[in-house]
């Protein structure tokens, strides 16, 4: 079964799928049935008053068919008339409500007299008032008439202003519909509903207040769904029905005519029916269904046609069998053969101008008509290829303008367009964001009216008649032609900017150092007096000047006379040395020539020869034989034979003779040769095998029995018992031993055996040896050896053997050789035959010894004579080919080697002494002394020449030796006058590269093709709907004809009107057809377009997110797709199906029928993650909506960074762009969603915001984290409030996560609604099902332009948990750069001096400007200021944008500033310092055509952000009350136990330094209240608030409280204290409370001092001391405790505080006042925060705001540790008592971890090195001072990788240091380098050695090792020796062992604490801390 399922066709799935689809959408519908369910939600026209004024119901009857249904006016309340005073007193309460009737009292003078008579009638008893009482009640009964109806139409308008907003938040789901007739089924008696409705909308005009119902152009519908319920009615009778109510235009609200359709309906639907003209008529339980009138308005859900749509599509596909593409992909089929779009790669490959092109969205086929990225583009080009594509756009990167940019693309391409959404939210401005060109092709039917489709239709019909197919071809064609030029103008300009770009970011290589043009300009600038002359000329740029080239260049001016160098000049070329041989060779050559010649004369005369054929040949007699060569082979092979022929000994030529007596002599001779070598062998097998027996025979001669006698013996040895006493041989005979004694073992036995063989055989042996070798000469064989004769007679056996073949071997061989070689043996052996074999032996050997050999050593001395011959003539011929000119030292040289004598004239000797050697030597010396100077010389001129290269003037100036560069030394400051000259060159090549100006180029370029692009897109477009109408006759006939129809409509007033709007609705169906573009929601999308013929091109989805499963069936109308959405956002809900049944469905429907991921079909999956089933996304990664500060908690949430932000930072205007607002006394209400102090807050904040100026034009909106209901308690609250006119006008819209997605605001305000009522922490938030959690705070958090506030209830240290999103969004709000602390904060804004100069100059032509400006994700050097707009300013070559990436990048990140609004001018370093004047001429040439002009000043308001917060903050305080009631304290009282502890602390008497003035007592003692229980701050607050009462009147005259000015100052939440002097207070607050306290110096008349530590009464906290003006006043009388100097005082005995007092860091302790422990933002606390968070177990979060505890001054609160807690360190196991919390305290050491980088830009004494030793030096001070002053130079100088300090190094950090802000001591011959903001006297801390830090002791400063003897000595109690406080000091400084230089430095530190008084010493040697 299941693999039939598997083999369905693709149709059958899609079939099965739709099929499931439409279930689900079914299931998921529900039908209100009774008009009840609507509740207040429905108004009932015809119950609402008739008489009253302000309420206007109008009938669409056919006599009063104009105007609203409904028109409600807001109406003013009047306060009731005063009764007159005679009766007030026996009015009773409650007159003022006019709900109330007059009730009457006693007076209390009357009641004496009342004697038990009501009130009433005593009152009536005086007509005089009772006559009051009728004339007063009179005008109060008019009161209350008027104001019972105004109430009446108030709470109206409050219906229809909540259902407005309701419909504005949510335009998609809900509907106001005219609806009547109920209707009543006889089987469904719930059913009671209106039959017919009619879409309406809601419209406010806020001037006049008045809120109507209106209608639109929509027609009267029949509710099917509800008829559905019965199975008895005709339902096909529905259409027919419909049809006539849209013919007749019937409205639901025209009483009678609606009434006859009723009738008429009710009558077609069932026999049995019923119509009643009463709308209480009794239900008719005959009638299968009644109707009756009734008639409302009813604000309802909107219906889902879904279900409906989808069945179409399901019997679409049954008879087409159409399945789209996209939908075969899902379904699990795929084309075969298809590839996907290959994109390029925008590597540093690509072109640079194709890359910023891509990045810019231009393209030579796609035409995006607006301003487009690297995004759109590649979606355009994917699209072409692929079936879909899936998109992704986080939050504001721009889907909209995206979708509008590609819509241009397609219609350009006559495709026909669908875009959609789940929601209209991100349609509503689409098509306005259409290029104008094409805004008329696209329908947006979001609007009710049907207008935008008319004007579509109308500008078709128009556009056909005004213009033809071959104008628009013609245009089509010339604008194609002009892009197709500006791409080309485009890529030329970009190419040149590259090119300047380069240029003047090019690093050129100088030496050891590195320089841009910028560099060198600046270099030129500055040397041109001093070096300008010095080299004259250019110079080559980028070479490198060989210093010492020159130095002998100009050395080389006196090296040679003009002679010797005339005489070297000559010599040129040739390299005479290697011609001519050295004198001791020539010499060598010489006696070798004078041997051979006298040897080869002593041969020739010894034997009479003679030479001949010039020594080639000797004549021998007669014979002329040829002269051998000695290298020859023939040599070789005579010579070896000759060698080998000679006999040496007399036996040998015995042998040799005997062997010439024939085969026989030799067959003897070889036989003893045998036996000789046998028998070695076969001794010396004996010998290894016997070794070491030694056998002895005695005298024993007759072997063979002998050997039988041991035989026997040997089995004598081998027998036992009887067998061995019978044996016949029992022992040996004598004499025969073995190694001395008698045989022993068979063993022995074998060995006297083989023995006796081996004698026989030396006997046989001997025989032979005597009879051969005896007889020649040689001793006989016994003689040879005792022992061993064999062995000394085998040595012969070689000798023997050569002998024997002395004949064959060697004779007969030499004869042969000599023959072949033309040499005739007989000359030499010329042996008569008839003489004996001794004699031809004889003579033999003696030609061989003498006369052969003698002829061979002549030929070889004649080769010898030869080659010295070929020498001396390859030398002269070397020399002769060599030299076309010589010199006459080399001529005279040719000559003596000519004089060697030539071979054949032997006798003399050339004179080698005193003659020719030495003459040869001596003009050897002379020529090598020449070529010396001839080297010289040459490298001179190589020189010149190589100079001539790289400076052709300054060449020529040295080789004629001109003025100074004809001197022998090098002119003095040649390197930097090269320098010079190089930097020329790289200027003059930047600035021949920068001849033009392309980057405005580029802008121009860019917008007009921009503006071609938009024009070629509409022009293509209107050319292919001109081109579809002309072969679509039907679609052009009906569009003229709805034209003349709607002409015949006229003002609609005509009898016919009718039927002509019908007739025009007609038509427009079929008109539609031309209309290629459609923006429409998604449902409403499926009910106007059949799929049967409607198929669009390309269908966009949007917001595909939100769409759940349903949404699939859109994609039935598309051939290609693509799903625009985000899966990081709100996904949709699933509402309305169990998910049970869901899975039931799924299962009959989709599982098991292969289709791919059946179960993601669920509800909570969306369209967009269904599509990522088989399409990987195109991310959208630039973000246009949000500031910065804003989106950055969304792209750290869900995307991981991947999100630039395009916005400035303060482009909103609202700063600063996060405020997080804590409400103390929130609480979530139970169960339910709301929070009602967070709502209020709400309310205020929004009230607080609209009284600035600043949010005139803000839009708002209120979004709940969890649930509608706060939300709509916001609302609701608002409405209460605000005017709705000024609602209206701010857009304000209260929803959740899930209605805002697609929508924006500028001003978000987020409600968190939760609360901590538990005793521990919130369970935690995490990312949720499906990420739910993750996606709504994404949402969330994005929603904002300009500013977002968070109001929340939650402390997120105490009350969430780490990963909490709610912890993260606060934590993230309180501070969003806290991922920026781990950047370097000491940065200038100004990255360079180039930059600086710029903004000189700036400022002295009077511009306005903002450096180092951010601009979302990117920066710009400088930014120039107008009223009108900005302008950038990039200062180009002073930083390393030097590699092509890089310069790529920065002009893309350029590309992309100036496609969203950024003007560019680029200001180049080399241009700059060249000419500066010009330079900036140019800028201000530039800056003035783009507007903008000196002298405009930046507004106070836009640079004190923070004073708008503090005005906004005011009024909040001023409408929003945050104090926590009794019971909430009580109730955080049992849930913190340190807040308890906290109340429990007895009461502390009043003090004088509490605030003076506050809105009551609870405010004038609020720190102290907060410290008690609640009981006690109820006790203290009266008698508080009477002292500071009466403090306050000694400061100012008492008149009355309110009429204090002081008292006005608590609206502004100020603290105020008395002073010290007469009639003066302090006022808390820093500087940036200057503006305010200015204004109320101005209010009272008053001036003020500004002192950052206050006073005493201020506890050091920074006030304002305020006076009355014209009295004298001294600041500095006001009295301060030297000692502390910090806003907060450590009451507490906390070991934390102890270490910041101790540190001298600033803090506030608020945790005893259910706040934190503020740290002021200092550099020392950043040092140590890593140490104090780790020892003392607490995290610190950065706040830039602060608190108001901080006076809103940057600081550190503590997010970890129990509030209230006192903090116990850690540190070194230090322990203090908290009475004593002031001593010394051990703290870690942190090292500054400066990375090492190589010193790569010069040496380290350059400006720029010495500017990053700088940095880094100030880095290193800021993190571990005090520091050793050679530590810090060594730490500087090792992060530049070198390895040794040297004086040079040190003077070099001597000299940066003394640039680098810093304090210093001195102690022990050493410097320590100090902060400034430190006071070494006050040291209270030291840093011990750790093992990752080790100092040595003389690196700890005095003030640290007087502060770890102090802490020794205070650690216990008692009196210390001398030696006890070192040991006790060493050890806790890390010292293991104490060398005597740390006993020392100890020893100085003691006598130094001494002398200060910190120390005792006392009697006997001993010391005491007295510290």
């Amino acid at each position: 079964m299941g693999s039939d399922f598997n083999n369905l066709s693709v149709v059958d799935k899609a079939e099965a799928l739709f099929g499931y689809l439409e279930e689900f959408s079914k299931i998921r519908m529900k039908v209100v049935r009774n008009i009840g369910e609507y509740a207040s939600d429905c108004i009932d026209l015809e119950s609402l008053p008739t008489n009253n004024g302000w309420i206007e119901v109008r009938f669409c009857d056919s006599a009063n068919n104009d105007g609203p249904v409904l028109s409600v006016a807001k109406p003013e309340f009047k306060t009731c008339p005063q009764p007159p005073d005679e009766i007030v007193p026996w009015i009773a309460n409650g007159w003022e409500s006019y709900k109330n009737q007059i009730g009457f009292k006693f007076p209390p003078e009357e009641l004496a007299e009342a004697n038990g008579e009501a009130p009433q009638d005593l009152f009536m008893s005086d007509p005089a008032r009772a006559q009051l009482l009728e004339e007063w009640g009179g005008e109060r009964d008019k009161w209350v008439t008027y104001q019972t109806k105004a109430s009446e139409a108030s709470g109206l308008y409050e219906r229809l202003f909540k259902m407005k907003e309701k419909l504005k938040s949510d335009p998609d789901k809900l509907e106001v519909v005219a609806a009547s007739m109920n209707v009543r089924l006889s089987e469904d008696k719930r059913v009671d509903h209106p039959v017919f409705t009619r879409n309406m909308k809601i419209e406010l005009d806020a001037e006049k207040g008045i809120i109507s119902v209106e209608d639109v152009d929509s027609s009267t519908l029949i509710q099917k769904d509800l008829l559905s319920q019965s199975q008895n009615l005709t339902m096909s009778k529905i259409s027919e029905a419909e049809q006539r109510l849209d013919e007749e235009e019937v409205h639901p609200l025209d009483r009678d005519a609606i009434a006859r359709e009723a009738k008429l309906l009710v009558n077609q639907l069932s026999p049995k029916s019923r119509y009643f003209d009463r709308a209480d008529a009794a239900r008719d339980h005959e009638a299968e269904i009644d109707v009756r009138p009734g008639f409302y308005l009813i604000f309802r859900q909107r219906p889902d046609g879904t279900a409906g749509a989808i069945d179409r599509i399901v019997k679409t596909i049954d008879e087409t069998q159409r399945v789209p593409a996209f939908l075969n992909g899902l379904l699990g089929e795929f084309a075969h053969g298809e590839t996907s779009l290959v994109l390029e790669d925008f590597s540093d490959k690509s072109t640079v101008s194709r890359r910023l092109a891509e990045a810019n969205g231009e393209d030579d086929e796609i035409l995006l008509a607006k301003p487009a990225n690297r995004a759109q583009l590649e979606i355009a080009k994917r699209i072409e290829q692929d079936d879909a594509v899936l998109v992704q756009g986080p939050p504001g990167t721009g889907k909209t303008h995206t979708i509008a940019n590609l819509m241009g693309s397609f219609l350009a391409q006559g495709k026909r367009v669908l875009v959609t959404s789940y929601t209209s939210k991100a349609l509503t401005v689409l098509a306005d964001k259409m290029p104008p060109e094409l805004r008329s092709l696209c329908v947006s039917s979001l609007a009710s009216d049907g207008k935008d489709a008319r004007d579509s239709v109308e500008a078709i019909v128009s556009h056909l008649g005004e213009h033809s197919i071959s104008e628009l071809n013609e245009s089509v064609q010339e604008l194609s032609c002009q892009r197709e030029e500006i791409l080309a103008d485009l890529a030329k300009a970009r190419k040149s900017a590259f090119v300047e770009r380069e240029a003047e970011n090019k690093q050129f290589e100088l030496g050891n150092e590195t320089l841009t043009p910028h560099d060198a300009a600046q270099f030129v600038a500055k040397n041109k007096e001093e070096l300008g002359d010095i080299i004259p000329g250019q110079v080559e740029l980028s070479a490198r000047l060989d210093i010492p080239l020159v130095e002998e260049l100009y050395q080389s001016n006196g090296i040679a006379s003009a002679e010797d160098e005339a005489e070297a000049t000559r010599l040129q070329g040739v390299d005479w040395m290697t011609l001519f041989p050295k004198p001791d060779v020539y010499a060598q050559e010489l006696e070798k020539y004078n041997q051979a010649s006298s040897l080869a004369g002593e041969l020739i005369r010894r034997h009479g020869w003679e030479l001949c054929d010039d020594g080639g040949a000797v004549e021998v007699g007669s014979a002329v034989l040829p002269v051998l060569d000695d290298g020859s082979e023939a040599f070789g092979t005579v010579g070896n034979l000759v060698k080998h022929g000679v006999l040496n000994e007399s036996w040998q030529r015995e042998v040799a003779a005997r062997s010439l007596r024939g085969e026989g002599e030799i067959t003897i001779w070889h036989r003893l040769c045998d036996g000789v070598q046998s028998l070695e062998q076969q001794a010396s097998s004996y010998r290894s095998k016997w070794f070491p027996r030694q056998v002895a025979l005695g005298g024993n001669n007759d072997y063979q029995q002998l050997r039988t006698i041991v035989s026997g013996y040997k089995e004598y040895l081998g027998k036992t018992g009887l067998r061995k006493l019978l044996s016949s041989v029992k022992s040996l005979p004598e004499g025969v031993m073995i190694n001395g004694t008698q045989a022993a073992t068979p063993e022995d036995c074998d060995a006297i055996l083989d023995y006796i063989e081996l004698v026989e055989e030396r006997r046989v042996c001997a025989t032979q040896w005597d009879a051969l070798m005896g007889t020649i000469g040689v001793s006989c064989f016994a003689e040879l050896d005792s022992s061993e004769p064999e062995h000394v007679a085998f040595r012969y056996i070689e000798g023997i053997k050569a002998a024997l073949t002395w004949k064959t071997e060697c004779v007969d061989a030499l004869f042969d050789a000599l023959d072949s070689n033309g040499i005739p043996h007989e000359v030499f052996f010329g042996c008569s035959t008839m003489i004996s074999e001794k004699e031809v032996v004889a003579k033999t050997s003696q030609a061989l010894e003498t006369d052969l050999a003698d002829y061979l050593k002549l030929c070889a001395v004649l080769k010898r004579l030869g080659a010295i011959k070929t020498w001396s003539e390859d030398v002269l011929k070397k020399i002769e080919d060599a030299s076309a000119k010589r010199c006459e030292t080399a001529v005279v040289l040719s000559d003596y080697i000519v004089q060697f004598r030539p071979v054949g004239d032997f006798g003399g000797a050339v004179d080698s002494e005193l003659g020719l050697v030495q003459t040869y030597r001596d003009q050897y010396n002379r020529l090598q002394w020449l070529c010396e100077i001839r080297a010289a010389v040459k490298c001179r001129h190589e020189q010149l020449n190589q100079l001539s290269r790289i400076a052709p003037e300054w060449a020529q100036a040295i080789r004629e030796r001109e003025g100074a560069h004809g001197a022998t030394s090098v002119p003095q400051g040649i390197e930097q006058a090269w320098k010079y000259k190089q930097c020329q060159a790289i200027v003059e090549y930047a600035n021949s590269a920068n001849s033009s100006n392309p980057h405005k180029e580029i802008s121009e370029l860019g917008k007009r093709y921009r503006n071609i692009t938009a024009k070629l897109a509409g022009k293509m477009a209107w050319l292919k709907i001109h081109r579809d109408l002309e072969s679509n006759t039907e679609l052009t006939v009906a569009l003229n004809g709805w034209k003349q129809t709607v002409a015949r409509i006229g003002k609609g007033t005509g009898k016919n009107a009718s039927r002509h709007r019908s007739e025009a609705r007609a038509l427009m169906a079929k008109c539609q057809g031309a209309v290629p573009a459609w923006i429409m929601p998604i449902g409403q999308a499926l009910d106007s377009f059949n799929p049967a013929n409607n198929l669009f091109d390309i269908v966009i989805i949007d917001e595909a997110s939100q769409a759940d499963m349903t949404a699939l069936a859109i994609a039935y109308l598309a051939k290609k797709v693509i799903v625009v959405g985000d899966d990081k956002q709100v996904s949709p809900l699933s509402v309305g199906a169990k998910e049970s049944t869901v899975d039931g469905l799924a299962a009959s429907y989709i599982e098991g029928k292969g289709i791919p991921n059946a179960h993601l079909y669920r509800a909570r999956y969306s369209l967009y993650e269904i599509a990522q089933q088989g399409f990987s996304p195109i991310m959208l990664t630039e973000h246009f909506r949000c500031v910065p500060d804003i989106i950055g908690f969304s792209n750290g949430l869900s995307y991981g960074g991947k999100i630039k932000a395009l916005r400035d930072a303060d482009a909103g205007g609202l700063m600063p762009a996060l405020v997080p607002f804590r409400v103390e006394s929130g609480m979530r209400s139970g169960k339910a969603k709301i929070n009602q102090q967070e709502a209020k807050a709400a309310v205020a904040i929004i009230r607080a915001c609209l009284e600035q100026p600043e949010y005139e034009n803000k839009t708002f909106g209120v979004l709940s984290l969890l649930g509608e209901e706060q939300s709509d308690l916001i609302r609701n609250e608002l409405l209460k409030e605000m005017d709705p006119a000024e609602f209206e006008k701010h857009e304000i819209i209260c929803g959740n996560a899930a209605g805002f997605q697609g929508d924006e605001r500028d001003v978000m305000i987020l409600s968190m609604v939760d609360s901590n009522d538990s005793e521990v922490p919130l369970r935690l938030m995490g990312a949720g099902p499906d990420d739910a959690y993750k996606k709504r705070y994404n949402v969330a958090a994005s929603r904002a332009k300009d500013q977002m506030w968070l109001v929340y209830s939650l402390d997120p240290a105490r009350d969430l948990k780490n990963g909490d999103l709610r912890r993260q969004l606060i934590e993230y709000m309180l501070d969003p750069h806290s991922l920026d602390a781990q950047i370097e904060e000491a940065q200038e804004k100004a990255e360079s001096d180039f930059e600086l100069q710029v903004c000189t100059e700036l400022s002295k032509r009077g511009y306005q400007y903002e450096q180092q400006k951010e601009v979302g994700s990117y920066r710009i050097d400088i930014v120039v200021q107008s009223d009108r707009r900005n302008v950038a300013i990039e200062c180009d070559g002073d930083r390393w944008h030097s590699t092509e990436g890089q310069i790529i990048a920065d002009m893309e990140r350029q590309t992309i500033l100036e496609r969203v609004g950024w003007d560019f001018i680029r200001i180049r370093g080399s241009e700059f310092y060249r000419d500066r004047d010009a330079t900036m001429d140019r800028v201000v040439a530039e800056l003035a055509s783009y507007g903008i002009e000196p002298g405009y000043q930046v507004s106070e308001g836009a640079c004190e952000t923070s004073e708008l917060l503090e005005r906004v903050l005011d009024a909040v305080r001023d409408s929003f009350n945050d104090e926590v009631n009794e019971d909430t304290i009580k109730f955080t009282t049992a849930r913190d136990s340190s807040i308890a502890a906290a109340l429990q602390e007895e009461d502390q008497p009043y003090e004088s330094n509490a605030p003076l003035v506050g809105g009551n007592a609870k405010d004038v003692c609020t720190d102290k209240k907060k410290r008690t229980g609640a009981n006690e701050q109820r006790e203290r607050a009266s008698e508080q608030g009477r002292q500071a009462i009466e403090q306050l009147e000694q400061v100012t005259v008492d008149e009355s409280y309110e009429g204090n000015p002081l008292f006005a100052l608590k609206k502004r939440g100020y603290q105020i204290y008395k002073a010290g002097q007469p009639g003066t207070f302090w006022i808390l607050g820093d500087l940036s409370a200057r503006s305010s306290i200015k204004d109320i110096c101005a209010t009272l008349d008053y001036d003020c001092d500004y002192r950052s530590e206050g006073a005493d009464v201020t506890e050091g906290r920074s006030g304002w001391l305020l006076y009355p003006k014209g009295t004298r006043v001294n600041i500095s009388l006001e009295s301060r405790s030297k000692t502390d100097n910090v806003p907060g005082m450590n009451n507490r005995g906390d070991a934390l505080l102890v270490t910041l007092e101790s540190l001298h860091i600033p803090f506030v302790d608020m945790r005893d006042k259910q706040g934190s422990l503020w740290v002021i933002d200092h550099p020392v606390f950043r040092q140590y925060r890593d140490t104090l968070e780790r020892n003392y177990h607490v995290k610190f979060r950065y706040s830039e705001q602060g608190s108001k505890s901080t006076s809103f001054q940057s600081a550190w609160y503590m997010a970890t540790g129990e509030p209230g807690h006192t903090v116990t360190p850690t540190i070194c196991s230090a322990r203090h008592d908290s009475a004593t919390g002031g001593g010394p305290i051990c703290v870690s050491y942190v090292s500054a971890n400066i990375v090492t980088s190589s010193l790569s830009y010069g040496a380290y004494d350059s400006d720029s090195c010495m500017r990053a030793a700088a940095d880094r030096m100030r880095r290193i001070i800021s993190i571990e001072a005090p520091i050793e002053k050679q530590r810090l130079f060594n730490d500087v100088r090792a992060s530049f990788g070198i390895e040794r300090s040297g004086v040079n190094i040190n003077a070099t950090n001597q000299s940066v240091l003394e640039h680098v802000e810093h304090a210093m001591t001195k102690f022990n011959g050493h410097e320590y380098i100090w902060t400034n903001a430190q006071e070494p006297g006050k040291c209270r801390f030291f840093r011990p050695n750790d093992g990752a830090t080790n100092r040595s002791i003389e690196q700890f400063a005095k003030e640290e090792l007087i502060a770890a003897v102090l802490y020794c000595m205070g650690s216990k109690g008692g009196t210390f020796t001398i030696d006890d406080i070192v040991s006790r000091t060493a050890k806790a400084l890390g010292f293991s062992r104490k060398g005597s230089t740390v006993v020392k430095t100890i020893k100085a530190a003691v006598s130094a604490a001494e002398s200060a008084g910190l120390i005792r010493w006392l009697d006997g040697g001993r010391y005491r801390s007295e510290y």
